[in-house]
């Protein structure tokens, strides 16, 4: 028993798994993240796990798509050979005796990989037949699919090491039934002596024929064979590594076909990929100061950085980068915020309302309704389009007729902005139906997968590719490829500037469109959309206080200018109010300083507050041209979060708790204000509120659909059943009773 112990503990397989649990934590990090991800562990919140175990390309889940997948795993496994074989071959000197070392090397390196394979493939199987509610023959389809694209990449990495690397006596051209290395001329110490690099005892190894071999003792060689065989070893797979990167730049010159978007999860296995070269380079030549040496260069790139080297700053589609001079600084937002300035806009605006009103009987004042749309990535975006279907069809089109503004975060106003197109081109005479199920398809497309590839192959690196828009120049950036692939999915919709609607806005033949980003710089909001809204910048009310009221808000127009705002594109608008961190770039505007803008949900994520402010800014004539206002909240997501319970249990808890438990509870947090904000609304109008809410619940023992640019189709389902839920229809019949004079 204990010669049994001790061959398998000094055995080629264990001996590099002890290995790399002592000395390689990031190389297995790597796989333990993955097993975390396929297993619900890490980002269930966001989609990662399905993007796993529901792969997606060309909008179909298919053998193609888990192919792909596969390849991306081959490739995965492959570095993570070639780069633990470059850190440690050289511990196992009798490698250099063998006919394929490379081969021999992965094959017994691959317990950890081995591991994950089985446990992700058993996670798959009960995935595709529980959640999936797939039958065995596509399960079967799909698994085969995963394995052929593994294999085959694998496969033809092998051959090419197979064909380059070369062992002792290939590399001295000697024939080893006859020679010995005993033959060749003795320079120097041998392996042994010389000491390096502290070789590991093996006993036994698997071959390619899956035999327990013995190692050969090879410390008695000169060290100077060795290291010639291990250095051209190591040149091969550096070379293929390089070689690998450049393919990657390559690629990333081809970002704008459909073809080459890959799988969002095959984006992130090459990003683990490009992760362990680097590992790996710095590793192998930096040795001993590759700790300092890294954070020298860290701090380096960082200065560089700073003072505007070796970086870019996204752009908004439609302003000129090259036009500044707009100064944004505390003195001069009193400046902008002129009180004549603010009074003409309300004005203008009480012109638009005029308009409104105009619509309907003199002798029977409408409803007023404020469409307020929250963030929350695709599934917002799918919900508020089916639930604004809904209820624009079951009130016969009065929801839009009687729609003041629509306003929102994120996901929720993407869905809006492309409705209220569908019913510009309706009402203008084009053969749209506006309740077709086929544009719920449509804008419920993937997003992610364009992103996902656009990010790795092009945005770890540099964007050096431009597009012209206008004859202004702008960088091709996973910013670019969102606008792109959702005007491919929209039928370029939303391919037109924000100010191309303002005519139809001021008649008030289609509701108001307000977008509201934050601007990172101070927290405040950038207002947005084809009319002038410098107004609600400030509560009215705080205008009359004696002291200087704090403006929390600014019009892109009181900044830029019109001319800039006019030629803003309504995409590039939308992008700047769903501009979730790291997955899509922060928009930078032509100010000095330079204003950084990204999602609107950190103010407010479901447009409440910037309705109220609207309301109680012309409270006055809603009061006297109104029956009331109706505030109709579409949220994709759910009205009433379950308690957490144990937040901080555990040590590690209890230290991520204070900052972790704010983020998770940030939309409640949100929820308790405009819940007060709403009141208020309330005792100030004269005529009556109506709030009414449309919500997202998940199905009844169902994961909540992700937070992601991406559904699988389980979770489109589940969408649609929500908006068509018991609660939801009682809010359309609701809707319908206060319209139904009209």
């Amino acid at each position: 028993m204990a010669e049994m112990f001790r061959r398998i503990r000094f055995s080629f397989s264990v001996q590099l798994l002890l290995l790399h649990l002592k000395r390689n934590h990031f190389l297995v990090l790597g796989w333990f993240i993955l097993f975390c991800f396929v297993y619900f562990l890490i980002g269930e919140r966001y989609g990662i796990p399905l993007l796993f175990l529901d792969p997606e390309y060309l909008g179909h889940v298919s053998f193609l798509s888990y192919f792909i997948l596969g390849v991306a795993f081959g490739a995965y496994f492959m570095v993570w050979n070639v780069t633990s074989y470059i850190l440690h071959a050289r511990h196992f000197p009798f490698l250099a005796t063998l006919q394929r070392p490379f081969g021999v090397y992965s094959l017994n390196n691959s317990l950890i990989p081995l591991a994950f394979l089985i446990a992700y493939l058993v996670q798959l199987l009960i995935f595709q037949r529980q959640d999936g509610l797939q039958d065995w023959g596509i399960i079967a389809l799909r698994t085969i699919g995963l394995l052929c694209g593994l294999i085959l990449f694998i496969s033809i990495s092998m051959a090419y090491f197979f064909s380059t690397n070369k062992n002792v006596f290939q590399l001295f051209r000697l024939d080893p039934t006859q020679h010995d290395l005993q033959d060749l001329p003795f320079e120097g110490k041998t392996w042994q002596m010389a000491g390096q690099p502290h070789s590991i005892h093996i006993d036994s190894y698997i071959n390619h024929q899956l035999s327990v071999k013995l190692a050969r003792k090879a410390g008695h060689y000169p060290a100077y064979i060795i290291e010639k065989v291990y250095r051209q070893h190591h040149v091969n797979a550096l070379f293929i590594e390089l070689t690998s990167l450049l393919l990657l730049l390559v690629l990333g010159h081809l970002i704008d076909y459909p073809v080459f978007r890959i799988p969002a999860a095959s984006s992130i296995l090459l990003l683990f990929a490009i992760g362990l070269m680097l590992i790996g380079a710095v590793s192998y030549w930096l040795k001993g100061w590759k700790v300092l040496i890294s954070v020298l260069a860290i701090i380096l790139l960082d200065i560089l950085i700073g003072h505007g080297l070796l970086q870019y700053r996204n752009q908004a589609f439609g302003i000129d980068p090259k036009q500044t001079g707009a100064v944004y600084d505390l003195k001069s937002l009193q400046q902008l915020h002129d009180p004549a300035r603010l009074e003409a806009d309300k004005q203008h605006m009480l012109q638009v309302l005029n308009n409104w009103r105009a619509k309907f009987p003199e002798d029977a004042p409408p409803k007023m309704i404020f469409v307020n749309c929250s963030g929350g990535g695709l599934r917002a975006t799918m919900f508020v389009m089916d639930a604004l279907q809904k209820a624009d069809s079951i009130t016969n089109g009065q929801l839009m007729q009687h729609s003041m503004m629509m306003t929102g975060a994120s996901g929720g106003m993407i869905a809006a902005a492309y409705y209220r197109e569908l019913y510009r081109m309706q009402i203008a005479g084009y053969s749209v139906n506006r309740y077709d199920d086929l544009y719920l398809q449509k804008i419920s497309s993937d997003l992610l997968n364009a992103i996902a590839y656009t990010m790795v192959v092009n945005d770890l690196f540099f964007p050096w590719q431009s597009y012209t828009h206008e004859g202004i120049s702008y960088r091709k950036d996973r910013g670019y490829m969102f606008e792109k692939v959702l005007h491919e999915n929209t039928d370029s919709l939303l391919f037109h500037p924000v100010s191309s609607s303002y005519q139809d806005e001021y008649e008030a033949r289609i509701p108001l469109l307000l977008m509201y980003p934050t601007i990172v710089n101070d927290e405040r909001k950038l207002f947005i959309g084809a009319q002038p809204f410098s107004y609600l910048g400030i509560p009215a009310e705080r205008l009359k206080d004696d002291r200087t009221p704090e403006y929390d808000g600014i019009d892109i127009r009181q900044l830029l200018g019109n001319e800039q705002a006019d030629r803003l594109l309504l995409s590039s608008a939308l992008r700047m109010s769903c501009t979730f961190p790291y997955i899509l770039p922060n928009v930078y505007l032509p100010t000095d300083p330079q204003i950084e803008v990204m999602d609107a949900g950190i103010r407010d994520n479901y447009g409440i507050e910037s309705s109220v402010r609207f309301a109680t800014t012309f409270r006055h004539w809603i009061d006297s041209n109104t029956s009331g206002i109706v505030v109709l909240n579409i949220r994709g997501l759910e009205n009433s979060m379950p308690i957490r319970e144990n937040v901080s249990s555990g040590i590690l808890e209890k230290v991520i708790s204070p900052i972790g438990n704010l983020y998770l509870n940030w939309v409640e947090v949100q929820d308790y204000q405009h819940d007060l904000l709403l009141h208020y609304l309330e005792e100030i109008m004269q005529t009556p509120v109506d709030v009414l809410t449309i919500a997202y619940e998940p199905a009844p023992g169902s994961r909540r659909a992700s937070l992601s640019f991406h559904l699988t189709e389980k979770e489109k389902q589940d969408v649609r059943a929500s908006v068509t839920g018991q609660e939801n229809m009682q809010v359309y019949r609701q809707l319908g009773n206060l319209l139904s004079p009209f």
